[in-house]
């Protein structure tokens, strides 16, 4: 089996635990740049074979279009963007108990590895 699938986040707001502050109390506890928005989409590629009945490989690769909104205490702004290619997800379910075409109750077992596939010596000339 081969899928795609589409996610778009969007947040904004400044919040310590569950309530909403302002980027002045930010600021004031000590930090000197405040995150103000975010937006990501995602594209994900995934591939799926069951070569037996109870054993399904499975790998999944996504497509990231990430920027975020900074704020700085003097008052200036400026955007961290990032796009390209995630990191690979390869993954193993076994059923150890039960059968599905059955119904009932089922025991699986699900293991998996990620690889890196992004950059890891990007530079950042304004943060």
């Amino acid at each position: 089996m081969f899928g795609y699938g589409y996610m778009h986040m969007h947040m904004s707001g400044i919040y310590q635990g569950t309530r909403e502050i302002s980027p002045a109390e930010a600021f004031a506890d000590g930090f000197s740049t405040v995150h103000t928005k975010m937006e990501m989409d995602m594209h994900m590629l995934d591939v799926m074979y069951a070569p037996t009945e109870q054993l399904t490989l499975m790998a999944m690769l996504p497509y990231k279009q990430e920027s975020m909104l900074h704020l700085r205490s003097n008052g200036t702004r400026f955007i961290q963007s990032a796009e390209g290619i995630g990191d690979l997800e390869v993954m193993g379910l076994y059923t150890i108990f039960g059968d599905i075409r059955k119904g009932g109750h089922r025991l699986i077992f699900n293991a998996g590895i990620s690889f890196p596939t992004g950059s890891i010596d990007m530079k950042d000339n304004d943060g």
